[in-house]
Parts: structure tokens; sequence; C-alpha cells
């Protein structure tokens, strides 16, 4: 099909809830765009599997999408995609979330080959992004597959115990995400295990979140490309007596990575 779920337009205060539901597509899964009014947006334990056809025209930028969620502004309704098994072979996002003034995204597995991206979130506030596990295929030499993507989304993105494996970037930011929070996520075999682009991007400081960099890394751990003035306001505080897996070889090595044993570690079993 070319989309499993197509919802536009939901009546206000009304709740959209896909679940348990099986989609084969060749473009999108669930496409849900413009529901300004409605109160949930929910899609939950579905099965999807994206077998991609090459978009033809620029319109179709985001096709090969197992769960869309958009909205032309930033409008307080909740967006929601929990517990969710994609497998892509051969798409562009798994999740993506854009515009969205309320996203959560949790205990979903994605499965993707070569130049995809896991979970996708751009110019969103107060998204939440916990406990997912996102897997490549290590296929990726073009810079252009990511297991986490954040672009210019503010007022509190959380990243909380994600597992991501086998993509060229792990976790990428790019713009400025201020008021970012990561906790407890694993990177496992990338190129750069994080990367923050040149030359604003910014994500806040990280006090002791306990964030594992298992490795192992072609590249770096984790580059941080800003401008060098901006690089102290995304500081890692991380805890030197922990070992290598939370102390990962980073670029720059002084001024963004900073030892301090001072504070209790974040640990997700917590």
């Amino acid at each position: 099909v070319y989309h499993g779920i197509y919802g536009t337009n939901t009546l206000a205060y009304q709740t959209s809830h896909v679940t348990g539901s099986t989609i084969v597509s060749n473009t999108y899964g669930i496409y849900w765009i413009n529901n300004r009014s409605a109160r949930n947006m929910i899609a939950n334990s579905n099965i999807i599997t994206i077998d991609g056809i090459s978009p033809t025209t620029a319109a179709k930028g985001f096709s090969r999408t197992a769960i869309f969620m958009s909205e032309t502004m930033q409008h307080p309704v909740t967006y929601l995609a929990t517990g969710n098994f994609i497998n892509m072979t051969n798409g562009n996002n798994g999740i993506y979330a854009g515009n969205l003034a309320n996203a959560k995204i949790k205990f979903n597995d994605i499965r993707m080959q070569a130049t995809s991206t896991g979970i996708g979130i751009n110019n969103n506030l107060y998204t939440s992004i916990s406990c997912n596990s996102v897997n490549g295929d290590l296929q990726d030499t073009t810079f252009k597959s990511f297991g986490i993507f954040t672009g210019n989304s503010s007022n509190h993105t959380g990243l909380h115990c994600n597992n991501v494996d086998s993509t060229f970037n792990g976790i990428f930011f790019t713009g400025a995400n201020p008021n970012t929070v990561m906790k407890g996520n694993e990177m496992s075999f990338h190129k750069f295990g994080l990367y923050l682009t040149a030359p604003f991007t910014v994500i806040g400081i990280q006090p002791h979140h306990g964030n594992i960099w298992n490795g192992p890394f072609v590249s770096f751990g984790g580059i941080n490309a800003a401008d060098p003035i901006l690089v102290s306001a995304s500081r890692f505080e991380v805890d030197s007596t922990l070992g290598n897996f939370y102390n990962p070889v980073v670029s720059p090595s002084f001024g963004w990575f900073q030892q301090d044993t001072s504070s209790n570690t974040f640990f997700c079993n917590n």
C-alpha cells in the first residue's frame, strides 16, 4: 500500500488510536499530519515494514517512513508512538516527528538498512525519546545513517536510556537544541557515537547523566564540530572512576568532556 493509515484533521478533543496493526508499505506506514485540534494521536504495538520505492518528487522527501507525525505549527496535541516494531529494508525514517509541541517516542524497536534514520525529530518542543532500540546494518559509508537525529528542538528534549547500534552516526544533533537532557543512552559500533554539527549546534550542559559509549568506533566516540566558543555550552561531566565506556575518546579533547567525581552518576536501572 501507499499509506497504511492516513490521518488528518482529527475532530476537536478526539483521540486517534492505531494499535496492534500489521502494515507493509512502500511509502508510509502511519501518516499523521495537521491534527491540531485533536487531544491525542497514539500509535502503539504495531508491526510496520517499509520496503520503499524511491521518491519521484521533492514533496515525497519524507516518504518511506514507518510512522510520520507532523504539524504545520506547534499545536498542543500529544503524539505518542510506543511499543512499535519497525523493519525498514529501504526506508528513510523509522519514526519522524516534526513541528510538534508534545511528542513521546518510547519502547520502539527499529531495524534498518543502509542510509536510514531510526528516530528523527525537527523543530519540536517538549519531546521525550526514551527506551528505544535502533539497529542498523553497518552498510552506510556516506554519513547518512543516524540512530537518533535531532534538529532545532528546544524547551526540553529528553533522550533517556536509548540503545543505538551499527549506524554511521549514533546520536546526532544539528542547530539549536538547548535544554536537551541525555541520560543513560548506549552507543555501539558507529563511525561517530555522538555528533554535533558546525557551527552553531548546542544541546545544553549534561551533568553526570551516565551515557555509555560501548563502541567500537571507527573515528571518535564523540565529535563537537561547533564553533569553539560554543563547545562549553554542550559540556558533558563524566566520572573517571567508571572506566572507558563512560569516558570515550572525543574531539575536541579539552573543554567538552570534563571529569567530575563529586556527584552521583545516572543509571537507567535506577
